[in-house]
């Protein structure tokens, strides 16, 4: 019976032992978290926030590679766009291994949209599917997310090969 690394952030020991933790331990500790309780940690130990904010960011990156895209590119256009990730995705981000994200969410306004519309068609290996096409590659439209006020419509993007979808939802300018 192996330990349950994610605990150790949950126990009053676990927290007062922190800092006399091998770097291999912090490290399976740290990749097996949840977020929350690598926040809750932070409140005992200074140095869990510093390798909190550094563990999402891998996780971010990952998440962001493992769909084919360069992970630091990706956050430059985000950034630049004011778009953000959502959806599933987040969810694995929050709670590695408790399931795969079926697609990525991203967000933007449409000021910012033909930022993150250049950077994707540009991206190797992906492609934007109209509507009308989007049976050919299984994948149903989003009407829920259309029928939102703030939504001003929504792309998708397929990437050969991997099957990967990304959805990029076009938000009012005030959205």
């Amino acid at each position: 019976m192996g330990i349950s690394w994610s605990k150790v952030l949950e126990s009053d020991i676990g927290l007062r032992m922190w800092r006399w933790f091998p770097r291999g331990t912090k490290r399976r500790v740290l990749r097996s978290a949840c977020l929350f309780q690598l926040q809750g940690g932070a409140k005992f130990h200074p140095e869990l926030e510093e390798l909190a904010q550094r563990e999402l960011e891998r996780r971010v990156m990952q998440l962001l590679s493992g769909y084919g895209l360069d992970p630091l590119n990706t956050m430059i256009v985000l950034h630049r766009c004011e778009g953000y990730i959502s959806g599933s995705a987040v969810l694995w981000v929050l709670r590695p291994g408790s399931f795969r994200p079926g697609d990525i969410d991203f967000y933007v306004t449409q000021f910012h949209a033909g930022i993150l519309w250049d950077f994707l068609t540009s991206s190797p290996g992906w492609r934007w599917v109209p509507d009308a096409e989007l049976h050919t590659i299984g994948k149903q439209p989003m009407p829920a997310y259309a029928e939102l006020p703030f939504v001003k419509e929504i792309w998708y993007f397929f990437k050969e090969g991997s099957g990967q979808i990304i959805n990029v939802i076009v938000t009012n300018n005030d959205g």
